[in-house]
């Protein structure tokens, strides 16, 4: 089952849909909107640092690409950074920002070129010690500090727009549309830049999660390239449960129109 949030992602949306992709929309957002994760504790982190593939690259410079006269690895560079954090109002909840994202730097691209920097999709496969973590449902309706639309829409966001869940897989509901990216600008369609938040419920507690035994792969895109996250930091089990049972707080805010 894919489900998508109507476009600004709203709270009332969510509701309404609810009916129609009930299983897809359990998850609790009463305090949705801008979230600071300074106040919350963190699980794991993982990052991916690779490079765009340019096999289907026609020209560079407005030269047919050669050995001599191709993008640098400095422009082809790709980062994103993942990192999943505690709910305290829900222990078998989990929040997925992603954030720090570089699609390629100094250079300009178009067409194909330009759409196979886009982070498009995420999968998604966790474990705990019995077994495989299924995601019972993902809320949209969160977004980071910054988060906000370039292109043919711009503005500021409170929830992060345009991504489904299917099984096992998060991506852009439709397209390249809303793919997170950093640019200039960007002409011909929109993209959201400052990352994005999804809050996944599970059907395990956080707190039996093995994240050595995770893995993420991010898609950019339209199938073009998956690149595999490298885990940077899981913390060890007797501390993350010593953190997870004490008092916890964590900011929100919404922005006012």
């Amino acid at each position: 089952m894919i489900c998508t949030p109507t476009k600004w992602g709203s709270r009332k949306s969510m509701q309404v849909l609810a009916p129609l992709c009930a299983s897809c929309f359990l998850v609790a957002d009463a305090d949705a909107g801008i979230i600071d994760f300074g106040g919350r504790v963190p699980l794991a982190s993982f990052e991916v640092e690779d490079l765009v593939d340019i096999s289907q690259l026609g020209s560079w410079n407005g030269a047919p690409v050669t050995p001599d006269n191709q993008p640098s690895a400095y422009h082809r560079r790709l980062h994103a950074s993942l990192d999943f954090f505690s709910d305290e109002t829900d222990a078998s909840q989990v929040f997925l920002r992603v954030s720090n994202v570089v699609s390629t730097q100094g250079a300009w691209w178009g067409g194909s070129a330009f759409i196979n920097t886009l982070l498009t999709s995420i999968d998604l496969a966790l474990a705990a010690g019995d077994g495989e973590v299924g995601i019972t449902g993902v809320n949209f309706d969160y977004a980071n500090p910054g988060q906000s639309l370039l292109g043919t829409e711009v503005g500021s966001l409170e929830s992060t727009l345009g991504w489904q869940y299917g099984t096992g897989r998060l991506s852009t509901a439709s397209s390249w549309t809303y793919a997170f990216a950093e640019f200039g600008g960007v002409t011909g369609g929109t993209i959201q830049e400052g990352g994005g938040v999804f809050l996944l419920g599970l059907d395990h507690y956080a707190s039996s999660l093995d994240w050595s035994a995770a893995s993420l792969t991010l898609g950019y895109g339209l199938g073009n390239q998956f690149l595999v996250a490298q885990n940077t930091g899981v913390p060890a089990p007797a501390a993350a449960l010593i953190a997870l049972a004490a008092p916890m707080f964590a900011t929100h805010r919404r922005r006012r129109a």
